[in-house]
């Protein structure tokens, strides 16, 4: 069943929220109060925007191919300028803006690297790009085991549905053959909280049970979701759920 604006405004605000310390750190670290032009491209429904609001100076544009999500992320905040076109072909002159960013964005584009050149491109000289997160789920680690399951279907649906599960640990490879410094790179660290994980749960099933529309599983699989989705809830109940998707990012700058 395909998800609604508010579905995917909900998901992409979680994902926003996963990052958010790691994009407070390294917007301080490349001081990004001094700059005048910022691009978030493929900016979705907006769930960044509210990382701009006090930067009164500066102005933000945002890109997405998908015209449903800007008029979404029109409501975010008013004064960001909303572009629709393909992250393959920028329509900015080169050397534009002093910060370029993206978030859980390249996995799912045909070409990344062309991606990641673009947005060197259109970054001037001393400038910053960031890709914040990029999953990779072929290392996805579950606990309680018996939950190991949902991670193969995971990277199985994303790859049907044009994604590359596997592009987090590229991710500093692509910033390197594109000629971007790399600053900084990592992995997001893990922590988990009782309250969050029952809090997120919702969220996590929707994504599980979209997901599961791209797969043909059969009737014992299908019959299993119940229990596997009792035993999900209950360790996030005690505090024993375990549920890690290495997520890389990459800070860099171009000279």
């Amino acid at each position: 069943m395909p998800l609604s604006l508010t579905d995917w405004h909900e998901r992409f605000s979680l994902q926003a929220r996963w990052t958010r310390e790691l994009r407070r750190y390294l917007y301080r670290k490349a001081g990004i109060e001094k700059a005048n032009r910022i691009l978030e491209v493929g900016s979705g429904t907006g769930a960044l925007f509210p990382d701009f609001k006090d930067l009164g100076a500066a102005q933000i544009y945002a890109l997405d191919l998908n015209i449903s999500f800007l008029e979404a992320s029109r409501q975010m905040d008013q004064r960001v300028i909303l572009v629709q076109g393909d992250g393959h072909h920028l329509p900015f002159p080169s050397r534009t803006f002093d910060v370029c960013l993206c978030h859980f964005f390249l996995l799912w584009v045909d070409n990344p690297a062309r991606v990641v050149g673009e947005m060197r491109r259109i970054t001037r000289q001393g400038g910053s790009v960031f890709a914040f997160a990029e999953p990779d789920y072929s290392a996805r680690i579950d606990y309680p085991e018996e939950l190991a399951v949902f991670g193969f279907w995971q990277k199985d649906s994303l790859s049907k549905q044009g994604a590359d599960p596997s592009l987090g640990r590229r991710l500093a490879k692509l910033f390197v053959d594109n000629q971007i410094r790399i600053n900084e790179v990592g992995v997001l660290g893990g922590s988990w909280d009782i309250a969050g994980r029952i809090e997120e749960y919702p969220s996590e099933i929707e994504i599980i049970q979209h997901d599961l529309g791209y797969l043909s599983l059969d009737e014992d699989d299908r019959r299993s979701l119940d229990h596997l989705f009792v035993i999900d809830l209950e360790s996030r109940k005690s505090g024993s759920r375990i549920l890690f998707v290495p997520t890389f990012y990459a800070w860099g700058q171009v000279d």
